[in-house]
C-alpha cells in the first residue's frame, strides 16, 4: 500500500507556508489572521501547521509560540539564542528523568556483569547530556574552578570500593 499525499492538507500547509513568508522578522502571524485565511480554526489544523512549522525551518525561518496570540519570526540572533534554548532544556530535563529512572535500582550489586557496565554506561551519558545541556557552569557561590564530582562518579567510586565494576 502506498502512501498519497492529502491534497487538501497539503494546500492548507501552503497557505500557511505563504503567511509565514510574507512575515518580517520580529512581527507576528496571529491565529486570527491564519483562522480567516483558512477559514477554521487553526486548533483543528495542527497537523498542517506543525508541517508549515518544519517547513518555515527549511526555509531559515524560524517562529516561536506566543500563547494565545500566535507565531513570531525570530531574526537569527534570537533564533541563536531563544529558539534554541528552548530545545537545550526539553533535553536537560528528559535526562534528568532518565538518571531519576537509573538511580531507582535499589542493588546495583545485584546485576549481572555486563548489566552493570550497561547500567553505568547509560548513565554516564546520561550525565554528560544533563551537564552540557545545564551549562557546566563555574559554582558562584564558591567561585570553584574545578568542579565537584557528580553523584554517578561517587557512586561509581563506592561500587569500586566494594569490588564491584573496575
Amino acid at each position: 500500500m502506498s502512501f498519497e499525499p492529502n491534497p487538501e492538507h497539503q494546500h492548507k500547509t501552503e497557505t500557511i507556508l505563504a503567511m509565514m513568508r510574507a512575515t518580517s522578522i520580529g512581527d507576528t502571524l496571529t491565529y486570527q489572521d491564519m483562522r480567516e485565511r483558512l477559514n477554521e480554526p487553526v486548533a483543528s489544523q495542527h497537523y498542517a501547521l506543525r508541517c508549515a512549522l518544519d517547513d518555515a525551518k527549511d526555509e531559515h525561518m524560524v517562529f516561536v509560540n506566543i500563547p494565545d496570540v500566535g507565531y513570531q519570526r525570530l531574526s537569527d540572533a534570537e533564533t541563536a539564542t531563544k529558539g534554541v534554548r528552548r530545545h537545550i532544556r526539553k533535553v536537560y530535563r528528559a535526562a534528568k528523568r532518565g538518571l531519576r529512572t537509573a538511580a531507582a535500582i535499589a542493588n546495583p550489586m545485584g546485576l549481572t556483569q555486563g548489566e552493570r557496565v550497561n547500567w553505568y554506561a547509560q548513565r554516564a551519558v546520561l550525565e554528560s547530556i544533563k551537564a552540557d545541556a545545564h551549562g557546566n557552569s563555574v559554582n558562584a557561590k564558591t567561585k570553584k574552578t574545578e568542579r565537584e564530582p557528580s553523584a554517578l562518579e561517587r557512586e561509581m567510586e563506592r561500587v569500586r570500593a566494594q569490588g564491584g565494576v573496575t
